[in-house]
């Protein structure tokens, strides 16, 4: 899971460069499309997908042996991992965008927004709401991701309960859940503007099924999977056509077939521990690098719009986005690990001071 993790990230934050480019009129679309997108298969959509998938899966492997599941220290460790360094990547964007453009705060927060409205940012669903028209104080940061990935673990004891108590029966009323969404999605007022397969009522599926499949891997036969996700894959690859199935539901065919394919691949995995170690490191740091990317990719093309670009000029632009986006997050993340690590440095130094006395 943390090759499949770290895969899907580095498919995220190429696809994010890229688009840049046409977004901020570099290159045309036609020029750009075809480096990320096939007939049937987006590279975004399906690295979203695997992270939703992937987050439900590691969940689910660490607690489900657990008889000592606590919800209080869950919602707490959830809660640390995920919204603290939302909070300190957006304090951060906020001073460093009005220390570079001069921007006041009511021409950054361009629509009314009441104070209240706050507490949309605090639970980080602020980017999440504001696509669906909810006035925030959203500065893109985490972008709708975070919202829906807030809302499913929120919901995640629930669906541990459910699978631990009977998988598939779970299995099937989810399967039934998603069915009635995927009919009936097309009709809500905000389908054309956000498609499924950026709803949380639709992508809480592929987190379900990370944690489905957690449970069953073991007696599922490694090798035959593997063969048949594989062909599966390339059948989504090579398809010259577009294939009358929903978006969202292809997506799903994607990242379970993905997810299997390197199921299989594990004992290879296995054999190279030190490769493993380091990928394991990277990951640590996945979440953050996720948080910073986008408004640097943004800002870093924006300021080359309007010269002549050459593809060799492009690929400088990239590698240097890379660094720049690299060398934040490795600052922030060890900035809040000091940060988590104060309150008990702060108590050991108390404690050291009255054995002195």
């Amino acid at each position: 899971m943390d090759v499949l993790r770290l895969l899907a990230m580095a498919g995220i934050v190429y696809y994010h460069m890229v688009v840049a480019l046409y977004l901020k009129g570099i290159r045309q679309l036609e020029s750009v499309s075809v480096l990320y997108e096939n007939s049937n298969m987006h590279i975004a959509k399906v690295c979203v997908g695997l992270f939703f998938m992937m987050s439900g899966a590691g969940l689910m492997l660490s607690s489900k042996e657990r008889s000592d599941f606590s919800l209080k220290e869950y919602y707490k460790s959830r809660f640390i991992k995920i919204l603290i360094p939302f909070y300190v990547v957006y304090a951060l964007y906020l001073v460093t965008f009005i220390a570079l453009t001069g921007e006041t705060l009511s021409s950054i927060y361009q629509r009314k927004v009441y104070p209240v409205c706050f507490i949309f940012t605090i639970l980080g669903m602020d980017s999440y709401l504001s696509s669906y028209g909810v006035p925030t104080y959203a500065l893109g940061i985490g972008e709708w991701f975070l919202g829906a990935l807030v809302m499913m673990y929120i919901i995640f004891p629930f669906l541990r309960w459910a699978l631990l108590k009977n998988k598939w029966i779970t299995l099937g009323v989810s399967v039934a859940y998603y069915i009635v969404i995927l009919l009936t999605y097309p009709y809500m007022s905000y389908a054309a503007t956000n498609p499924g397969f950026v709803n949380f009522t639709v992508k809480v599926f592929d987190f379900f099924m990370g944690m489905f499949l957690v449970t069953v891997l073991e007696r599922i036969p490694k090798r035959s999977f593997m063969a048949v996700c594989g062909c599966i894959m390339l059948f989504f690859v090579f398809w010259p056509n577009r294939l009358p199935i929903d978006d969202s539901l292809m997506i799903l065919i994607q990242i379970v077939s993905i997810f299997l394919i390197f199921n299989g691949l594990e004992g290879l995995f296995s054999k190279v521990p030190k490769v493993m170690k380091a990928v394991a490191l990277l990951c640590s740091y996945t979440y953050v690098f996720f948080l910073v990317h986008h408004v640097i990719i943004d800002y870093m093309t924006l300021q080359v719009v309007g010269r002549p670009y050459s593809n060799i000029d492009i690929l400088k632009l990239f590698l240097a986005e890379f660094v720049v986006i690299s060398t934040v997050t490795f600052v922030i993340k060890n900035l809040i690990s000091l940060c988590e690590k104060l309150p008990s440095l702060i108590k050991g130094k108390k404690q050291s001071a009255k054995t002195g006395n």
